[in-house]
């Protein structure tokens, strides 16, 4: 199984879960306050998801189809972690901060702010 998390304003349309490929378990409210960027709403709705193993790569290339410029999600398995952005996927071992680098890079590259970028 793998886990993630998607913030539901990030997404373009809710057609990644047409499918039945990501599960949502879990959805809460986060307020970002001054954490939010001045393109981004000030209320979060965070989705908890899971997917399918065998599915995943599927699960994370609709996403990167989905999922709006300046926004990421995360997905990940027992060992890897997949880092998800508008038409663009890092994928590292999980925990790995080094291997991570590389897609912070590239978040900030496309304007996502740096206290963002904190999945690790």
């Amino acid at each position: 199984m793998i886990t993630g998390l998607i913030i539901k304003e990030s997404l373009e349309t809710s057609d990644v879960f047409e499918d039945n490929d990501i599960k949502i378990l879990k959805t809460e409210s986060w307020k970002l306050g001054e954490r939010a960027a001045d393109f981004q709403p000030k209320i979060w709705t965070a989705l908890f998801i899971e997917g399918k193993e065998e599915k995943i790569e599927a699960i994370v290339d609709k996403i990167s189809k989905s999922i709006l410029p300046k926004w990421y999600a995360n997905v990940s398995n027992d060992t890897m972690e997949y880092v998800i952005f508008h038409e663009k996927i890092f994928k590292h071992k999980k925990g790995d901060k080094n291997d991570a680098k590389e897609a912070i890079s590239y978040g900030k590259s496309v304007g996502i702010p740096a206290n963002q970028l904190d999945w690790i």
